[in-house]
């Protein structure tokens, strides 16, 4: 009994895939134009659709946030009842709807248009309002859905056009993974980008020296304290001792900034270079890491001289 809706979903696959090579067949150049306005934005961009095509509004918007493009996903209904506000000169304006002729966006296409608020399409047929309507057409294909007339290829297909435009728009930013960070620094994605600026030290607290425990867990700040111990045996000495008197003195007189003066002066390198050098460590297996870093016997047998 439970083989039997295997194959379906195999059928089911097998139609979005169908709907994704399509779709790759017809991105051309205005993709291109779409990807520069939205970089370009100024403002905000805002997505808008009705139904499912109005989920995958919401999820393009997220995404869209998530990687420096400021988005925000607008109610079709609620566009008419006063949210059309929301919505400046200066934004850029994406509704979706598979057809083109969904009559809840009619008052959106007009409200753009008026306001001359540039107005990105992403439908599948061309005789539609919202094809005629739009200053960027991004056409995608008609295509077979699952069970006949459930909303499933299509709305596969939009949203990977939404993925394909927010990393397009991503990449022409040169938004990269530690930007991505700075706005996503929860969760496993958070953990998995944590910087070396999030775990050197930064003087808020003067208990993070190597410590006895420091030298069996070797997580967090541990690894940048070591990572700097293992490039000049007497910067041992520089974290433990310089580092916090000279910081204290030097946050006095640069608030903010006494971390970062005391670093450059103590361990002679910019802190941005130490955060180059440190991430491509990061980046290595770990038996390699082992090897640089200084070994237990190392660090127990190290002592701070009086």
């Amino acid at each position: 009994m439970t083989k039997k809706f295997i194959p379906l979903a195999k059928k089911v696959i097998d139609l979005e895939i169908q709907a994704l090579q399509k779709l790759k067949k017809k991105i051309d150049n205005s993709f291109n134009k779409a990807v520069v306005e939205i970089a370009k934005c100024k403002s905000k961009v805002i997505l808008c659709g009705v139904g499912k095509s109005g989920l995958i509004a919401a999820k393009i918007s997220a995404t869209l946030s998530s990687v420096g493009t400021p988005s925000f996903n607008l109610s079709a209904s609620d566009s008419s009842h006063g949210d059309l506000g929301s919505i400046s000169k200066k934004d850029i304006l994406i509704l979706i709807s598979y057809s083109g002729k969904t009559s809840e966006l009619k008052n959106i296409i007009q409200y753009a248009n008026r306001n001359k608020i540039t107005l990105i399409g992403i439908m599948s047929k061309r005789d539609s309002i919202l094809y005629k309507a739009s200053d960027i057409k991004l056409v995608i294909p008609e295509v077979k859905e699952s069970g006949g007339i459930v909303p499933t290829s299509s709305t596969t297909a939009q949203l990977a056009l939404g993925d394909a435009l927010a990393i397009s728009a991503m990449q022409y930013k040169k938004f990269g993974k530690f930007d991505f960070k700075k706005i996503h620094p929860a969760g496993n994605l958070g953990a998995q980008l944590k910087t070396v600026e999030d775990i050197m030290l930064t003087g808020n607290n003067p208990n993070n020296g190597i410590t006895r425990e420091f030298a069996y867990q070797y997580t967090g700040g541990q690894w940048a304290h070591l990572y700097l111990w293992s490039l000049d045996d007497a910067n041992y000495e520089k974290l433990m001792i310089e580092y916090y008197r000279n910081w204290a003195e030097n946050e006095s007189k640069n608030p903010g900034e006494g971390w970062r003066i005391t670093f450059e002066d103590l361990f002679d390198m910019t802190v941005d270079d130490f955060y180059r050098d440190f991430d491509a460590f990061m980046l290595k297996d770990k038996s390699v890491q082992m090897s640089i870093l200084p070994s237990n016997e190392e660090m127990q047998n190290r002592k701070v001289s009086k």
